[in-house]
């Protein structure tokens, strides 16, 4: 339950204006035009989160710090309080609230702001009992999804005074863009034909199902486990591997679990029968880098000694060539000549010529080095020799080390082949395994059945609940009350065609009466006529909220629903169905016993007990929403 117990101004000079309502009664504020009666709604609803001031220019803007009201819920009170914008702003959001369950109304706005609009729609989500939920409209329509909350609820709460005697306009905002249609999709979650916690229902129904698919598969799996074909599958896995021979595909089911059970206990070799040299590979293959390395200074040693007897080869029959020379003219055969002679010639030389000795010492020089380097020839050959047999030593060393190193390898590749069949037979034995226990320990599914049985009816309840189908079947049968007091009510304050059903069309949001033919209201003539469908509709819609336990706020404000009297002539036809309104709307708030309240703002003024009983206020010679001495302070 929520209802408005006070709504407070809290003035810029320090000054509070208090209007205390009735809980669960009408609450009724006759006076005059100009009083700021119609400003109320609009301060309400800025209170309750709209986006928007609507409160008109004037006094109240400019005057006023922060508006206010004091909630009443069930077992606890909420006040809720919010800047005013000013005549610059469009909105503020700067908001203040306190729960309790007897609050202290604040005596000044000497507040810190503690949360914002969105915060304030949270809070009155959570109180009225909008649980989570997600309106998604029907497959093809383009509209996006959206949460229902206190401020769609809100749409069945107002009735302003440009509304409640409209022949085209049913609800509060109906004109505003959108909103017509977020009134006709959250409709049937207020009136409880969609579940409030639809959301929760949508994910127990996830939850069974998945637990669900797990007991059927599990019962489908022991069923296959139990079935033949998975024992000859298995088999066949066997075969494949090499655990057993060919399958005799005669064997009966009994002799398949034997061999099965069987195989299950088979041990698989280990690599026993593949003898591998202990010797480390790593050692090997430093040995074999060894040699190489001493084959490469082999080589060198070789390619050197090469060189050198090449090159001294050729110094040989450098040597020789001169010696040949020589000897052409016997240098060699007579070393002994005449100092002053020529010895090639025997003239006389007048020039001083080298010494004989020297020269007899260059050509015996001559003729050793010729001698040496003939002796040096078998040496070199004898060491190139030796290096070469050396060579092929390491080279066989070499070669034998590769082929010790590549056997290693190969026994290390059989090994990995027997590696892998093994694990594919260690995989085909794990499976044979778990079947035959499977089998030999296979639980009754009883119990599981039993509680198959039983998600499948709680799937289905829930399923029902949120079909489309059932929803609408639940908003026909609501709809069906909805028009019988409607009807009834329509009789009683003599509304034309009373004497036809009158329902409300949830396709086209207007109210019919169903004559020969259909008579929507924007048809019905007279504003008589168009405030008396408002007021029975509303009621009608309040009726089922309360039965129906739904999160709508408990009371409903209506402006000047006696405008349509007022001001032509008082005649007698005009106070009866005036009386008859005010008549009708008190025995409607006093039958709901606490749970419905209704606040009226009018010009109208009767003698009747319903109506004086229930006045609380009376704006008149200069009694007004904001006091006058609030206006004598800004002069």
């Amino acid at each position: 339950m929520m209802q408005i117990r006070e709504l407070l101004l809290y003035g810029k000079n320090g000054k509070i204006r208090s209007i205390k309502f009735r809980v669960g009664k009408l609450n009724i504020i006759t006076g005059e035009s100009k009083s700021g009666k119609s400003a109320m709604a609009d301060i309400i609803d800025y209170c309750l989160g709209s986006k928007s001031c609507n409160v008109p220019e004037g006094i109240i803007r400019d005057e006023v710090s922060w508006y206010a009201l004091l909630l009443q819920f069930s077992k606890e009170q909420i006040f809720i309080a919010r800047e005013n914008s000013g005549a610059k702003q469009q909105s503020s959001s700067k908001c203040y609230y306190e729960i309790g369950e007897n609050i202290d109304i604040p005596k000044s706005a000497s507040w810190l702001p503690n949360t914002n609009v969105e915060g304030i729609i949270s809070v009155l989500n959570n109180y009225l009992g909008i649980t989570e939920n997600l309106f998604v409209p029907p497959k093809g329509q383009t509209r996006k999804p959206f949460e229902v909350n206190v401020r769609h609820a809100l749409k069945f709460c107002f009735q302003g005074q440009d509304e409640i005697a409209s022949k085209n306009l049913l609800f509060h905002e109906q004109a505003n863009p959108y909103v017509l249609q977020s009134i006709k999709d959250s409709l049937p979650y207020f009136l409880g034909a969609i579940p409030k916690d639809v959301l929760i229902l949508k994910e127990n129904l996830r939850e069974k199902k998945r637990e669900l698919n797990i007991l059927e598969r599990k019962i489908n799996d022991d069923k296959l486990i139990n079935n033949d074909v998975k024992s000859i599958s298995l088999l066949k896995e066997a075969s494949a591997v090499g655990l057993i021979n060919d399958i005799n595909y005669s064997l009966d089911e009994n002799q398949c679990i034997d061999i099965l059970k069987d195989l299950s206990n088979y041990k698989i070799d280990s690599l026993k029968d593949i003898k591998v040299d202990s010797v480390d590979i790593s050692v090997l293959q430093k040995e074999l880098e060894d040699e190489q390395f001493k084959l490469s200074i082999l080589e060198e040693k070789i390619f050197s000694a090469k060189q050198y007897s090449k090159e001294l080869n050729g110094y040989g029959d450098e040597i020789r060539h001169q010696k040949v020379r020589l000897e052409s003219i016997g240098l060699f055969e007579n070393l002994n000549y005449s100092p002053n002679k020529c010895p090639f010639c025997s003239n006389d030389i007048h020039s001083s010529m080298p010494e004989i000795e020297t020269l007899k010492k260059s050509i015996i020089d001559l003729d050793n080095s010729l001698t040496n380097v003939t002796k040096e020839f078998p040496k070199i050959e004898s060491y190139i020799e030796e290096l070469n047999k050396k060579k092929e030593v390491v080279m066989n060393k070499i070669s034998l080390l590769k082929g010790e190193i590549d056997a290693i390898y190969n026994v290390e590749d059989d090994k990995k082949s027997i590696i892998d069949l093994n694990a594919r037979k260690a995989k085909v034995l794990g499976r044979i395994s778990l079947w035959v226990d499977s089998i030999e320990n296979m639980p009754s599914n009883e119990n599981n059945n039993k509680k198959i049985a039983l998600l499948k009816s709680e799937i289905k309840k829930i399923q029902n609940k949120i079909d489309q189908n059932t929803i609408k079947d639940n908003l026909t049968s609501i709809l069906s009350k909805i028009q019988f007091d409607m009807t009834e009510w329509a009789r009683l304050l003599n509304l034309e065609y009373s004497n036809y059903p009158y329902r409300y069309d949830p396709k086209k949001a207007t109210v019919i009466v169903d004559k020969e033919r259909p008579v929507e209201l924007s048809q019905l003539g007279s504003g008589s006529n168009w405030v008396g469908v408002h007021l029975i509709t509303y009621m009608a819609f309040h009726k089922q909220f309360i039965n129906k336990k739904s999160p709508i706020p408990n009371f409903l404000f209506l402006d000047q629903p006696s405008q349509v009297y007022f001001p032509s002539s008082e005649n007698d036809m005009d106070m009866e169905a005036v009386k008859s309104i005010y008549s009708f709307l008190n025995d409607q708030v006093n039958s709901y016993k606490g749970k419905m309240q209704i606040i009226i703002v009018d010009h109208a003024q009767l003698d009747a007990s319903y109506f004086k009983d229930n006045v609380i206020e009376t704006w008149r010679f200069n009694n007004k929403l904001v006091p006058m001495d609030w206006y004598n302070t800004n002069k």
